[in-house]
């Protein structure tokens, strides 16, 4: 049947999307559009997975009928917000990424965006957006690993393990096994900055 046909494309793109295969997940969603093409939920996934593989025009193309069509969808500005900045329109993409958090403060796609721009010049708010999308989603596991690389290049490596700490909780038994390194690492940086500490509080005791 006609809504079957629409569903099955549109289920196929979701598992390839899942899967790590967007390409194909791109190709089961436009089948899927050219069936039902008022499907603004499948338009959207489409959207995200242009993005995703970095066809930021196509991307843009397909945004910019769905923010005509759904201009109170967070979701639609957050992805327009990351266009926009791919594009190095860097006002438009804030402006549009802060429209999505007035519409939904816990829209866990536009904080992970925020986070990842201001990760390059301005770690401790980048860390708050992080921990903000985190609030919205928490399986977004992957950022637990953003934020304990801001905080160890802060120098706050014992907020570092705890971040990979969670991390281990959602990650595969392959992927622990590297986050267990990671925090033997920093349990080991941990222990010289307190070493140090102690030695120059020794130290400043001595010559006081």
């Amino acid at each position: 049947s006609y809504e079957a046909s629409y569903e099955t494309y549109y289920m196929l793109g979701k598992l390839e999307e899942y899967t790590g295969s967007t390409q194909r997940a791109i190709k089961a969603y436009e089948t899927a559009l050219e069936i039902s093409p008022q499907a603004h939920q499948c338009r959207l996934s489409l959207a995200r997975a242009l993005c995703d593989l970095g066809s930021i025009h196509r991307a843009e193309t397909e945004l910019a009928r769905l923010r005509y069509e759904y201009r109170r969808s967070d979701v639609v500005w957050a992805l327009s917000g990351r266009v926009f900045l791919a594009h190095s329109d860097t006002k438009r993409g804030l402006r549009a990424l802060k429209k999505a958090i007035r519409i939904n403060y816990r829209c866990s796609i536009a904080h992970t965006i925020l986070g990842d721009y201001y990760s390059r010049h301005a770690c401790k708010r980048s860390i708050k957006h992080y921990h903000l999308a985190l609030d919205g989603d928490r399986p977004l596991y992957s950022l637990y690993d953003k934020l304990a690389t801001l905080y160890q290049q802060l120098g706050r490596y014992d907020q570092a393990i705890s971040q990979l700490s969670l991390m281990k909780y959602f990650a595969t038994p392959e992927d622990q096994i590297k986050i267990q390194k990671k925090i033997r690492e920093l349990n080991h940086k941990l222990d010289n900055d307190n070493k140090l500490k102690r030695d120059s509080s020794w130290w400043q005791r001595l010559v006081g």
